[in-house]
C-alpha cells in the first residue's frame, strides 16, 4: 500500500500537524505501508526531520510572489492558491499510483481533494 502524506511545518504553520503526520506515518511504515510527504519548502519546514525518520519528501517550491485564495481563514499558509498547490501535487502524484493521500492542512479543502481525485484511490 502506498500512502502520501500533504503536510506543511514553518514558522507560521508550527509543527503539530507534520508531527502528527509522522507518527502515523511510522505506524504505516511498521504494518508494511510505503509512505512518502509531499511538503512545501517553507522557512521554518521540517522536511529535513522527515528525511531523517526515513522518509522521502517530495518538496515543493514556494512561488515567488505569495499568493491565496482567501475562501480559508488558513489559506495564506499555503503561500499559493489551492488551485496551483493541487496542480503541484499532481505532478508528484502521477510518478505512482497512491493508495491513500492524507491531508492535514488548514490551507486545503474539499475542492483541492476534489481536484486530485484521479491520483489516488
Amino acid at each position: 500500500m502506498k500512502v502520501v502524506f500533504r503536510v506543511d511545518a514553518s514558522l507560521e504553520i508550527g509543527i503539530g500537524h507534520v508531527m502528527r503526520c509522522l507518527s502515523l506515518a511510522e505506524v504505516l511504515t511498521n504494518h508494511g505501508a510505503d509512505v512518502e510527504f509531499i511538503c512545501r519548502n517553507h522557512k521554518g519546514n521540517l522536511i529535513h526531520n522527515i528525511r531523517s525518520s526515513g522518509f522521502t519528501v517530495l518538496e515543493l517550491e514556494l512561488p515567488r510572489e505569495k499568493q491565496s485564495d482567501n475562501n480559508l481563514s488558513h489559506a495564506n499558509w499555503l503561500c499559493t492558491t489551492q488551485h496551483q498547490d493541487a496542480r503541484d501535487c499532481m505532478k508528484r502524484l502521477k510518478q505512482s499510483k497512491v493508495d491513500w493521500l492524507i491531508v492535514d492542512h488548514y490551507g486545503i479543502d474539499q475542492h483541492w481533494q476534489k481536484s486530485l481525485k484521479e491520483y489516488y484511490c
